[in-house]
């Protein structure tokens, strides 16, 4: 499941917008620790008959020794090893013919249980999740290095408070469970009894889409976590009561309040007017959306209730509920996509960008603030030739500020390889305005999409902070041929 269906499966909260998403990662604290333990050790199979016969009341070396068939100098040496342990004892005694092996609680309890154990201190490494503040496991793979993190241009959500958790904040019965859990194993041969010391404490983050809400009555601002494709309220309520939000500049842009962006600037007054006039005419794009929204609320409940089914009626109940709400939004969105004017999600933008890239038949217009290597990558430049090679022309125009401001070293790499793409097709325009405000996208003559969405830099900067992503599709074939008309002397 990639980002852009991980938000599109949770854009269903009651009374919220989803505003924005993005890759990002949690803060997990890897604690290598020294524990006490007690080893489980299965016993040697003489000194388990040996404590068995004593058991049943056998009490001499011969006795023992003829009931095994085995040399007295064997079994001495065995019983030698049990007194040593303290799982047998020998009373004091005049006579020695009248000294008798006995066993001593520790030995009646090692008989029964067949084990024995001896006490070891050991390195236990766990981890302890930087927003909730308790131990969990997470597979090794789920988690990244700071550099790792750094590298694929994920940023970093702060743990809280910040510090790595001390000895007294770790409850044993979690870091038991945790182990547990990591070994994969209901029982280990060793019972964790304490952690005695902390050795080290290292940070590592594990991967997680972050999405934002804002409530559609006071704009009210939710986070909340996605981890392997489900929700986890749990990061999102430990988020939430440390005012992550407020606490977080990643976050912090989400404070402002921004409405739906206005197309008026960009494509002038007379077109507005004549998008406007459309859009009266059609059905109530919102009311739309918010059904289809209900509608993805209906299948994560129906979801819900068919894990917890205990029996088949109710299975087979979610299971009904489940399909007719995915019939019913199937021709919501069928409805959303037909409609002439409408918002476009902020989800949608980069499953957009994809489509029309392959789809293209004779014109594309791409306009981006930023160029970023974790978009511009192969896959895109690829798909940027494939494109080309069908005879489609290609205008993108980027630029904002002064000439390689906020560019990093790989960020130019990418702008390089369009370079040399346009010196290879007299039909790719490549373009640096300066002054490039606008995010614009025109298909062929099918449609135009006006929007705060960064088309070429929507991921792989670190720094990026969460803002409302605002998008607005007019297909209306008169219009978006006059909007190109305008947009395209831009590449004069």
């Amino acid at each position: 499941m990639n980002l852009e269906q991980v938000a599109e499966r949770f854009d269903n909260r009651t009374g919220y917008n989803l505003v924005a998403y993005g890759p990002v990662g949690l803060p997990v604290f890897r604690m290598t620790t020294i524990g006490f333990c007690l080893n489980k050790k299965e016993l040697d199979p003489i000194e388990e008959f040996v404590l068995r016969g004593v058991a049943a009341g056998i009490e001499s070396v011969g006795q023992i020794a003829g009931l095994l068939g085995l040399e007295k100098s064997v079994i001495e040496s065995c019983l030698s090893e049990l007194i040593r342990t303290e799982c047998i004892r020998v009373p004091f005694a005049q006579s020695i013919r009248r000294r008798k092996i006995e066993l001593t609680p520790k030995g009646k309890l090692i008989a029964d249980a067949q084990e024995q154990f001896s006490p070891l201190e050991q390195t236990v490494v766990f981890w302890v999740d930087g927003l909730t503040r308790k131990p969990r496991f997470y597979p090794f793979e789920s988690l990244l290095k700071p550099r790792e993190l750094k590298a694929e241009g994920i940023p970093e959500v702060r743990a809280f408070p910040a510090r790595p958790p001390e000895l007294h904040e770790i409850d044993i019965k979690d870091v038991i469970e945790v182990v547990r859990l990591d070994t994969g194993r209901a029982e280990t041969p060793r019972q964790l009894l304490q952690i005695t010391s902390i050795e080290r404490r290292d940070r590592v983050f594990l991967d997680a889409v972050a999405l934002a809400y804002r409530a559609e009555t006071g704009g009210e601002v939710q986070v909340d976590f996605a981890i392997d494709g489900r929700l986890s309220r749990e990061h999102g309520k430990a988020f939430d009561r440390a005012n992550g939000v407020e606490k977080t500049k990643l976050f912090r842009g989400l404070l402002e309040r921004i409405g739906p962006l206005s197309i008026a600037e960009v494509i002038g007054d007379d077109l507005l007017k004549q998008v406007e006039k459309e859009s009266k005419q059609q059905n109530n794009s919102k009311g739309l959306q918010q059904a289809a929204k209900r509608a993805r609320e209906r299948i994560s409940n129906a979801r819900i209730e068919a894990a917890k089914s205990s029996t088949t009626e109710s299975m087979l109940e979610s299971q009904n509920e489940d399909h007719a709400a995915r019939d019913e939004l199937r021709d919501l969105e069928h409805k959303i996509a037909s409609m002439r004017v409408r918002p476009l999600a902020v989800y949608e933008h980069a499953t957009l960008l994809e489509d029309v890239m392959k789809t293209a038949s004779e014109r594309l217009l791409i306009i981006s603030p930023w160029i970023r290597k974790a978009v511009v990558n192969s896959t895109f430049t690829e798909a940027l030739k494939s494109t080309l090679q069908r005879g489609v022309r290609v205008y993108i125009g980027y630029g904002l500020g002064a000439k390689g401001e906020r560019e990093n070293k790989w960020d130019a790499e990418a702008r390089q390889d369009l370079e040399e793409i346009a010196q290879s097709y007299n039909h790719f325009f490549l373009k640096r305005t300066g002054d490039t405000h606008a995010k614009v996208l025109v298909k062929d003559h099918d449609f135009f999409v006006i929007t705060s969405f960064n088309w070429l830099s929507f991921k792989g900067d670190p720094h990026r902070t969460f803002r409302e992503e605002w998008g607005t599709l007019v297909s209306i074939p008169k219009i978006v041929d006059d909007f190109f008309d305008k947009i395209v002397k831009r590449f004069d």
